[in-house]
């Protein structure tokens, strides 16, 4: 497998989206509610939202989308509007009621899922009393609870089982004017009656297909301004109309797809000031309004049709930006760029049909080919929608399919099919013909496992989501096999089901990851750029993407397939690059060797250093060495698509001359002296020492340049310097440099001290103190300033010998009567 390494990060924005929303359509409401004015409000449950509407049935607003935040829902089932306008949602799987006002703005919430006071296990229906008190469905505590406008807990009715006051499964309420409470008891196929105080009142109805006052399970209850009360017995499609004892007045309603008066599962209900009733055709995903007495009025709503995308499966651009959707409702739906619904085409039939269609392409000519996955063929129509040719059939041999999932098509009008059960990719020509074929059903280079898509780059390589294998492959225009990447998992390069896969005018590949909700960008040679996308229905995110495309100016659209709609991102804004660079040193002795880190932000894609010596570099953090000294201004210019920016720092770099070794050498002041003595010593080294250690000669130093240092004992002293720099290092030695010295006491010896004339004698001087100066006198008149001298004494006699020692302290003098005996 080939690697997938990242090469730089993308940020694709959301545009737009359409279809999903498709206000006025439904996707299974369950309850509705009218206020003061009128205006209806519907729980569209698998949208998780609410949707607004006058009398009429125009749309006014709507709010929620999927979550557990503050106006989000997780399937919410019913809805109440009290004296002030304000609305209370039931939000079912997050066992809470939120309030919001009239324009959908959240309010407050309470509740959370539990059996205590308060708590909730999937709230149901919702009512208001004239006091603005909600009486909450309770259906999984079998139970109702009644609350003040601010949640506030005040009482509860009910229990698990069948007598009067138990439930099973309530899942509506409903309250008239004199406080009286109507809970459909939906588990127990009959209407329970309560008083204000929620004492039991009456019940009535049981089990039953037909028969007034029979139920099966009847799911929505209203009470009008008479107190008459309406049932939604939606097991049995229709209306019933009672009095406020139970007693049976009338009904109307029967099993039905369409038309007037006509149900499929009714549920939610509510009646109006003018007694008008409004009644939740959920599986018709519509809503009908009529009078009181069961006459139809008007209806909306509707859950396809045209612009309405249900669960799109393939997507593709044209050369003008139009975007062709095939969807699950058997239509293949145009658009413009901007989502605006253009025409469509197709139908469960015959001839122009598209059974289960999951991809499709344009040709220049505006001529759309359509992958039909069911009836295992390919239909070339006109741009308007009409059949131009057909090929294809069930079977394993060339011009024949196993559920076909994925087409493209290359610059010169050739066809790539991705036959997905035969397991390879087929080529034909515009029209139909045969070229080649290549693949079977394995996993090594070349084989597939259930190949869902293909797309065709620029130079006629084709790229295949093998699907089941978990990897894209790529193919020259013959089927040659070039390379692959991807892998099992979530990771950056790693696939869950790959089923989409496109290619932009510069050879990048996306792909629709569809069960990690997420679009990955590659380059040609599958190195990883970018993703996006995670599980949810808010903008950027995706259930199960299908497919992707890719128009002329970068623009990446999306087959959201589970959210029953196509997303448009934009490709990232690329900004003009800034500038910035820095360096790990600025200034030392030459040779200088600098590394430059380039800090540039918004991604530049070229770079040009200029050094301030003429030399440059185009390397992103070049290193360069500097030869001479001086100071350098430094420059530095990137640039990418968007333009150029250029930043420059004078005298940035200071280069010194080069460094040679230092020679070391010093002076003192002064050099000898009694106790204490302080002598200040001067570097006098050349060559430029950055360090400098200093031996005084008693085990004392000093890495000072020109220390000052107390001798506290007598003593020669020898001083050693050792200098450093770059460049090494080296050693002055000055030995009994530094002299300390008391007052000297003379002593002295002298060999021979008798023999014959003429007899030379050898003194040494043995004094202590360190004297400075000597002066001998021989005895014969002779004297001498000689530390250790040698004298010839020319006569015989007896002669006495002194010496004289001094220093800077004093003199003294050591005399030794008769040493000398000449014969």
């Amino acid at each position: 497998m080939v690697s997938a390494p990242v090469t730089h990060a993308e940020t694709y924005n959301f545009v737009t989206s359409w279809a999903q929303n498709n206000y006025g359509h439904f996707d299974s409401p369950e309850s509705t509610a009218v206020d003061s004015s009128g205006n209806v409000y519907v729980v569209d449950v698998d949208k998780n939202r609410i949707q607004k509407f006058d009398s009429k049935g125009n749309f006014i607003t709507t709010w929620g989308s999927e979550g557990t935040g503050n106006g989000q829902f997780e399937d919410p089932e019913g809805i109440a509007v009290d004296s002030k306008g304000n609305v209370y949602v039931s939000d079912n799987k997050n066992n809470r009621i939120q309030k919001f006002d009239s324009n959908g703005q959240f309010i407050k919430k309470w509740g959370y899922s539990g059996t205590n006071n308060g708590q909730f296990n999937s709230p149901w229906g919702i009512a208001i009393d004239s006091s603005d008190n909600v009486y909450v469905a309770d259906s999984g505590n079998n139970r109702y609870q009644k609350f003040d406008s601010n949640g506030n807990y005040l009482s509860q009715i009910g229990s698990s089982g069948g007598s009067n006051g138990q439930f099973k499964e309530p899942k509506s309420v409903s309250v008239d004017s004199k406080g009286n409470v109507y809970v459909a008891d939906s588990g127990n196929n009959r209407i329970q009656k309560f008083d204000s105080k929620g004492k039991f009142v009456t019940t009535w109805g049981s089990y039953g297909y037909s028969g007034e006052g029979k139920f099966e399970y009847p799911r929505g209850i209203a009470v009008d301004t008479k107190s008459n009360v309406y049932v939604a017995d939606s097991g049995n499609d229709r209306i019933q109309k009672f009095d406020s004892n139970g007693n049976y007045l009338t009904q109307w309603g029967s099993y039905g797809y369409s038309g007037e008066g006509k149900f499929y599962s009714p549920r939610g209900m509510a009646v109006d000031s003018s007694n008008n009733i409004y009644v939740i055709d959920t599986n018709n995903n519509r809503i009908q309004k009529f009078n009181s007495n069961g006459g139809f009025l008007a209806q909306w709503g509707g859950d396809c049709g045209w612009d309405s995308n249900p669960s799109p499966n393939g997507v593709a651009v044209d050369y003008s930006g139009n975007v062709y959707v095939a969807d699950d409702s058997n239509n293949i739906q145009k658009y413009n760029s901007k989502g605006i619904f253009l025409f469509g085409f197709g139908s469960f039939s015959s001839i122009n049909s598209h059974l289960d269609p999951n991809d499709v392409v344009v040709d220049s000519k505006g001529n759309v080919y359509v992958i039909d996955t069911s009836n295992n063929r390919i239909q070339k129509l006109s741009p308007n929608g009409s059949f131009i040719t057909t090929w294809g059939s069930y079977g394993s041999g060339n011009g024949q399919f196993r559920s076909p999932k994925g087409i493209a098509m290359d610059s010169s009008g050739n066809i790539y099919v991705a036959d997905t059960y035969n397991n390879r990719i087929q080529k034909f020509d515009s029209n139909g013909n045969f070229i080649t074929g290549w693949g079977s059903r394995g996993s090594i280079d070349g084989q597939f496992y259930y190949p869902c898509g293909v797309a065709v780059d620029s130079s006629g390589n084709v790229y295949v989501a093998d699907t089941d294998n978990q990897r894209i492959q790529k193919f020259d225009s013959n089927g040659y096999y070039l390379t692959q990447w991807g892998s099992s998992g979530n990771g950056n390069g790693q696939f869950r089901s790959p089923k989409g896969i496109a290619v932009d005018s510069s050879g990048n590949v996306y792909i629709a990851d569809e069960s990690n909700h997420r679009i990955q960008k590659f380059d040609s040679k599958g190195n990883f750029i970018t993703t996006w996308g995670s599980y949810g229905s808010g903008n950027g995110q995706f259930k199960y993407p299908s497919d992707v495309a890719v128009d002329y100016s970068g623009n990446v659209y999306v087959a959201d397939s589970y959210n029953d709609r196509i997303q448009k991102f934009a490709p990232p804004i690329l900004p003009i690059p800034t500038a910035k660079f820095s360096s790990d040193i600025t200034q030392g002795y030459a040779p200088l060797k600098v590394k430059f880190t380039d800090m540039s932000t918004n991604s530049p894609t070229s770079w040009k250093w200029t050094f301030g010596d003429g030399n440059t570099s185009t390397k992103q953090n070049p290193t360069y060495t500097y030869s001479k000294a001086g100071k350098y201004t430094v420059s530095l210019m990137v640039k990418n698509a968007a333009g150029s920016n250029t930043t420059t720092k004078t005298n940035y770099i200071t280069v010194k001359s080069a460094i040679v070794k230092p020679v070391a050498e010093f002076s003192a002041t002064p050099t000898s002296g009694k106790i204490p003595l302080t002598v200040k010593f001067t570097d006098k080294s050349t060559g430029t020492p950055t360090k400098w250690k200093w031996t005084f000669g008693d085990g004392n130093t000093s890495t000072k340049q020109n220390p000052t240092y107390k001798y506290s004992k007598t003593g020669k002293y020898t001083v050693t310097l050792t200098v450093t720099n770059a460049a090494g290092s080296n050693t002055v030695t000055k030995t009994n440099y530094i002299t300390i010295v008391a007052k000297p006491v003379a002593a002295f010896s002298a060999s021979p001290t008798s023999g014959k004339v003429p007899l030379t004698v050898k003194f040494t001087d043995k004094s202590t103190g360190y004297p400075a100066s000597w002066k001998w006198t021989f005895g014969d008149g002779s004297t001498s300033t000689v530390q250790n001298p040698t004298h010839k004494y020319a006569k015989t006699g007896k002669y006495t010998v002194s010496l004289t020692v001094k220093n800077v302290i004093g003199s003294n003098t050591k005399t030794i009567s008769n040493y000398i005996t000449v014969k």
